[in-house]
């Protein structure tokens, strides 16, 4: 029953602050950006919701392992925080060419002159 309230529990923090937070963080980028072109998709933003959501699970579930296994609070969330982030860096590293044509990809959307805003780059 304390694995379904800590999965339950991490579901739900992993959709509100990962999810819609993370989703209203980069529409406020966006729109501090001065972007022009409105990029607000539903399939982009159910992707961050899912991810934010998958996130929180996993989350939720190393928490409860860790809960029944270290016996100190301040071990067990900086055991928590050192895993979370190992996780992180390791799914990041396998992916910075896709994430680099992604960009390039939305970037070629915008105008060259909107790319270009301020920015000393040798391809404006």
């Amino acid at each position: 029953m304390e694995l379904r309230t800590w999965l339950l529990r991490g579901t739900l923090v992993g959709l509100v602050v990962l999810g819609v937070g993370g989703r209203l963080l980069m529409r406020l980028i966006a729109h501090m950006e001065n972007r022009a072109i409105l990029v607000f998709t539903i399939q982009g933003t159910l992707t961050v919701l899912f991810a934010g959501t998958v996130f929180g699970t996993l989350g939720g579930l190393i928490y409860y392992f860790l809960r029944r296994f270290v016996r100190q609070p301040w071990v067990c969330t900086s055991a928590f925080i050192a895993i979370y982030e190992l996780i992180i860096l390791a799914g990041g590293s396998h992916t910075p060419a896709a994430a680099t044509a992604h960009v390039h990809g939305a970037g070629a959307r915008l105008s060259r002159d909107h790319r270009c805003d301020g920015v000393a780059s040798p391809g404006c």
